[in-house]
């Protein structure tokens, strides 16, 4: 069986291989299928809320499973500022949308001191960035609501993967009364493991062939 082994090392190596390659191809065609049924679903998703054990109000929603690729060309979000923040990074770790809206309802301010005579008038105002609408008569000044839109696009990822490599956060907001405070973002990192166990087929330091299993150590990734 050894003899056979050294003597046809060749042929069982490329058979090893093909059929290492087939079993790649096919997990990937698998991952693929996965990742496309799951962007329908997300696609088809909408923002669900509920309430955590404090009370807090959540949004949720599925996300899309992209690559850095599908994302810079706007494959799904056809989003061009989105698409502009995200290519200033190498590598993207996550790009994110968020709508928001804040509205302020049923504000009054009494008069110090009343008007000596009776009046009331109404006035609304609607502009691109926020919308107002209230009161005044002889006793006080009112809000019956103000509406802040906003729009943000928060992109993660590392910007030269060249150089020493470090996690960014940026945020960007369409609308200039909505500003970024500050920043608190955490990113989980894998350690990359070099060493691994199983099928080995390959050629040894002697130029014979080898199969079998054992401890392997890879100098590159790609």
């Amino acid at each position: 069986m050894i003899d056979y082994v050294k003597k046809n090392w060749y042929w069982i190596f490329a058979v090893s291989v093909l059929v290492f390659l087939l079993i790649q191809s096919n997990n990937k065609n698998i991952d693929q299928g996965l990742r496309h049924a799951n962007n329908l679903l997300a696609i088809q998703d909408t923002v669900k809320y509920y309430k955590n054990k404090e009370g807090d109000l959540v949004a949720s929603k599925r996300a899309l499973e992209v690559t850095n690729k599908e994302l810079k060309e706007g494959l799904y979000i056809k989003d061009q500022k989105l698409i502009d923040l995200s290519k200033k990074f190498d590598k993207v770790h996550s790009a994110t949308i968020i709508q928001t809206e804040t509205i302020i309802d049923s504000v009054t301010v009494p008069h110090e001191t009343k008007v000596p005579f009776d009046f009331e008038r109404k006035f609304i105002l609607n502009t691109e960035d926020y919308s107002i609408a209230g009161w005044s008569n002889q006793d006080e000044n009112g809000i019956e609501k103000i509406s802040v839109p906003a729009k943000l696009r928060v992109v993660t990822g590392i910007k030269n993967r060249w150089t020493k490599s470090h996690y960014t956060t940026d945020i960007v907001s369409d609308n200039p009364h909505v500003k970024i405070k500050d920043i608190d973002s955490q990113v989980i990192t894998v350690r990359n493991k070099r060493f691994g166990v199983g099928f080995i087929a390959g050629i040894d330091i002697k130029g014979e062939g080898i199969i079998g299993f054992g401890v392997s150590y890879d100098l590159f990734k790609f």
